[in-house]
C-alpha cells in the first residue's frame, strides 16, 4: 500500500484487522520491510502489523533530506494515523531501532510499547 505522509509517499505492508492494536515493525539498515516477511503474519492473528520502507528504502521515496530520527518519527506517526491509529507499540531492528526510540520520546502518549 502507498501513504503519503510528511511530504514523501511510503510504501507500507499491513497484516492482519483494523481493529487490532497496531505494532510498527522497523527494519534495519539496508533492509526494507521484506525483513519481516516471516514474522508478520505469525502477529497477524493478534496485532495490526504495519510495516513500512522507511524514507529511502525499498518502495518509499528517496528525498534528499530529512532522514533524522525525529523526522522519521514524525513520518512514522503520519503512517499511523492514515491507518486511524493514535497509538502503537513500536519495534525496530538496528537502523530502526533509533527511529522507534524517537518516535518513544517525541510522541510517549502515542507509544504503548517500545521494543528493540
Amino acid at each position: 500500500m502507498k501513504i503519503e505522509t510528511n511530504g514523501v509517499v511510503y510504501n507500507v505492508a499491513i497484516y492482519g484487522s483494523r481493529k487490532k492494536e497496531a505494532v510498527v515493525l522497523m527494519h534495519g539498515w539496508m533492509g526494507t520491510s521484506h525483513s519481516w516477511r516471516k514474522l508478520a503474519p505469525l502477529l497477524a492473528d493478534d496485532w495490526f502489523v504495519i510495516i513500512p520502507d522507511m524514507r529511502g528504502y525499498g518502495g518509499t521515496d528517496k528525498p534528499e533530506d530529512g532522514y533524522d530520527a525525529v523526522n522519521l518519527a514524525t513520518d512514522i506517526r503520519g503512517i499511523l494515523g492514515h491507518l486511524g491509529k493514535s497509538r502503537s507499540h513500536i519495534v525496530g531492528h538496528d537502523m530502526g531501532a533509533l527511529v522507534t526510540l524517537a518516535f518513544a520520546g517525541t510522541y510517549p502518549e502515542e507509544t504503548i510499547s517500545l521494543t528493540y
